[in-house]
């Protein structure tokens, strides 16, 4: 919730009168507007192991929070706990196979 505070407006999107999806802008005066904190709150729920994955913030799935971030962030890395298992797991594969004994075959 704290990033979503923290983002302003970036993260919602309200709809005209031919149901067209557009950007809502954050008043120039807004006072907690903080983009490298919200970032890090947005990174900080997403690598939360006891997140639910079923229901996430708010009551909306984790597909609709990923919308959200997407909306106020596009660029923003996001190296959640998927990621992270496989890139380990591949530096370790990649770590055996090139450390492993060839036993005189290579």
């Amino acid at each position: 919730m704290l990033a979503c505070v923290l983002s302003g407006n970036k993260a919602i999107r309200g709809y005209d009168d031919d149901y067209n999806e557009i950007v809502l802008p954050t008043l120039e005066d807004y006072k907690y507007l903080n983009d490298e904190e919200a970032q890090r709150y947005f990174k900080l729920y997403l690598n939360n192991p006891k997140m639910n994955k079923e229901s996430g913030a708010f009551g909306y799935s984790i597909d609709q929070i990923m919308k959200l971030i997407n909306n106020a962030y596009p660029n923003m890395q996001i190296n959640n706990a998927k990621t992270r298992i496989e890139l380990i797991e591949k530096a370790v594969s990649d770590s055996i196979e090139n450390t492993a004994a060839k036993f005189g075959l290579g």
